[in-house]
């Protein structure tokens, strides 16, 4: 599969493996724990004794960098079953409480991005359905869904932070809208 054509810029890294033949069926938000651009949480993953990659990192103005490309397994949840089947992507945040912002809120350019960068996943693997469904069940997904996970899930983390954290059926629901696709409440959060 190709890389999404909303980036604005590559910054390749080496740290990474490869997918093995499975198919992507997963997208995993992460909070950078930074505010920077796109452009430089890459290169914060190019040195090979980092030992850590993101697909895609979005800045704090809105910008997406590649880092490693979709048919590449990045090394970001510290879960190879994870990152084998998800593209995982490094979101800018806002380090602290001031000017009607919260620690680990993105920025609303970020969030754009991300809304946008989802859905151009999901519709460039044929997926019509973001799904959140509050687990790891990749089980509860059929071949039309693409799937959030959240880090913590995978590693002792607070990742992707106190704010992302609660976003995830927002995200979800905005994406879908994107795709056209409603999404049923009771799928929320089961």
């Amino acid at each position: 599969m190709s890389n999404s054509p909303l980036i604005n810029g590559t910054v390749l890294t080496d740290n990474h493996g490869y997918r093995n033949g499975c198919e992507i069926d997963t997208i995993t938000p992460h909070y950078m724990c930074w505010y920077a651009t796109g452009e430089q949480c890459a290169e914060s993953f190019v040195p090979a004794s980092r030992q850590a990659s993101a697909t895609y990192c979005i800045g704090k103005y809105g910008d997406i960098v590649l880092n490693v490309p979709e048919e590449c397994k990045p090394w970001t949840t510290g879960s190879t079953p994870n990152d084998k089947r998800a593209i995982t992507i490094e979101c800018a945040n806002y380090m602290e409480d001031a000017d009607g912002h919260v620690y680990g809120q993105l920025p609303d350019a970020t969030w754009d991005a991300l809304v946008r960068l989802c859905a151009d996943i999901c519709q460039r693997y044929g997926k019509t359905r973001l799904w959140y469904l509050g687990d790891v069940d990749y089980n509860g997904i059929g071949p039309n869904d693409m799937l959030l996970t959240k880090h913590r899930w995978f590693q002792a983390t607070d990742c992707p932070g106190p704010w992302l954290d609660q976003q995830f059926e927002r995200l979800a629901d905005e994406v879908n809208e994107r795709l056209g696709v409603p999404v049923p409440d009771e799928l929320h959060n089961r």
